[in-house]
């Protein structure tokens, strides 16, 4: 048997650096990982880098029928609107008859924040929708942006009530169909636990044409500050940029600018701890602290020999105001050992 969402995380908490990842917010976090089902493939924490101590967990599925099933065995017995919702993403993904088959993963992520209740807790999906996203790691696959859209909006009516307006529906359409030749769609995220919710897009493009896709998409943010973001710390990235896009009715002005692992092969200079990106002042203790994160350790996981495999992610939120918010996801997944290790 796989080892527990949490004895995962307990195996980490030696390593997460305390001024990121306050007592209280690895306490909620736990509690969410105890009442997730086996056979999650990977996790982040999410955390912002300045005074803000708020933590968020997401966890990713990839084993569409065993996640079905381990969903449903911890539903609880009197599951909310949004439990109800992923459960029916989720049994959608099972079937076989829905382009929900080809989708490679299924993230949840737990907000937590003054809503948060740790009896249970709730998640808003992200549905992966491009087929080829682990290939990212190699190379740029094809795009596929039609199949892409077909898997966002068999996603987007699975999770049923309440459904996509008209409206939004055309947004998402006008946002894929306004893609550039090597622009994707690569997962479409509703976040259904938040008040209001909204709809979030996650986007490759290439770098030197994401402000021509704002203006087309109707984004209405400040150019400039993109444009600075796109100098400063994409500045060492060869050519992917990386954006979430929020709409509900309308293209919304807040876009993150995301610097992942897929960004080890366009880099001359790429370092774990990305040694290579400046931080506002405000956010530089928290950055220092996790850029020790990164690492790999040999332990035993539910008996098993196991190497536990920790890596870093940023984000960089342009808000509607203007202002920029450094994120960082501190990433972590079990890996069996090599034969000969």
């Amino acid at each position: 048997m796989a080892p527990s969402a949490e004895q995962i995380l307990k195996a980490v908490e030696a390593d997460l650096p305390e001024e990121a990842i306050g007592r209280e917010a690895l306490e909620d976090c736990s509690s969410v990982a105890s009442r997730l089902p086996s056979g999650v493939r990977s996790y982040y924490l999410e955390c912002r880098l300045d005074d803000d101590p708020q933590v968020d967990f997401l966890v990713q599925f990839t084993d569409r029928l065993q996640a079905c099933r381990d969903l449903q065995a911890v539903l609880p017995a009197s599951p909310s609107r949004s439990w109800e919702q992923n459960v029916s993403l989720f049994r959608r993904w099972s079937d076989d008859a829905t382009p929900l088959r080809e989708v490679p993963f299924l993230w949840l992520e737990y907000d937590i924040d003054a809503d948060f209740d740790s009896v249970i807790p709730e998640a808003s999906p992200s549905i992966g929708v491009e087929r080829g996203y682990f290939s990212r790691y190699r190379e740029r696959p094809d795009s596929d942006n039609a199949g892409a859209l077909r898997r966002a909006s068999a996603g987007l009516a699975a999770l049923a009530s309440p459904a996509p307006s008209d409206v939004l529906q055309a947004t998402v359409d006008r946002c894929v169909r306004a893609l550039p030749a090597r622009g994707a769609l690569i997962y479409v995220s509703w976040m259904i636990t938040r008040t209001p919710s909204c709809l979030k897009l996650y986007l490759a493009l290439p770098k030197t044409e994401v402000l021509a896709y704002l203006a087309r998409i109707g984004w209405r943010g400040d150019e400039e500050r993109v444009r600075r973001v796109i100098e400063t710390q994409y500045g060492p990235v060869q050519e992917t940029a990386f954006i979430d896009v929020s709409v509900d009715d309308r293209v919304l002005s807040r876009v993150g600018f995301a610097l992942s692992q897929l960004h080890r092969r366009e880099m001359e200079r790429f370092t774990e701890q990305w040694a290579c990106v400046d931080v506002p002042p405000e956010c530089t203790r928290k950055m220092a602290a996790v850029r020790r994160w990164p690492g790999i350790a040999e332990m035993r996981l539910d008996g098993q020999r196991s190497w536990l495999h920790r890596w870093l992610d940023l984000k960089f939120i342009l808000e509607e105001n203007g202002r920029l918010r450094p994120k960082a996801y501190l990433g972590f997944m079990p890996r069996p050992p090599l034969p000969f290790a």
